[in-house]
């Protein structure tokens, strides 16, 4: 489903692909993921150095959360001007290049690391450097639910 974000409290489904269950959604992938400059929040079923590395040379802008084995190399810690959220505290913002060895993104990203109230740390992954922490956190909290 590709839902149109307006601002955090309007959202609406814009276009949905039906697939049997047996299918995994990946497979549609390239019909769901057409409008280059949108921003895609994806779960982690998606995370994959190729795909992200791909969405970013193409054009598209995601999100998402990395997986527990994610390689990290932090190339810069970014200064946090505010660190609590409604919904827990940031605990850091980096450019980030992921995977190591053969396995790796060719770009650097950007990576928000988020403990939530619920004591559950969150590393959400992006290739947009221009919107907020706020911005990321919340499509970081979408992306624990939602897939597109």
């Amino acid at each position: 489903m590709n839902l149109c974000y307006l601002d955090k409290d309007n959202q609406y489904p814009e276009s949905f692909t039906i697939t049997n269950a047996e299918e995994h959604d990946r497979n549609h992938f390239e019909c769901l993921v057409d409008k280059t400059e949108a921003t895609y929040v994806v779960d982690r079923g998606y995370f994959d150095y190729q795909l992200l590395d791909r969405l970013h040379y193409d054009g598209y802008f995601f999100v998402t959360r990395t997986k527990s084995n994610t390689t990290i190399t932090v190339l810069e810690q970014i200064e946090l001007t505010k660190r609590k959220t409604t919904d827990g505290e940031i605990i850091s913002d980096q450019h980030v290049i992921l995977g190591g060895g053969n396995n790796h993104v060719t770009e650097q990203f950007r990576l928000v690391t988020v403990l939530t109230k619920g004591q559950r740390l969150l590393r959400i992954v992006t290739n947009r450097f221009d919107v907020s922490l706020i911005c990321i956190r919340h499509a970081g909290r979408l992306s624990c639910s939602l897939s597109i």
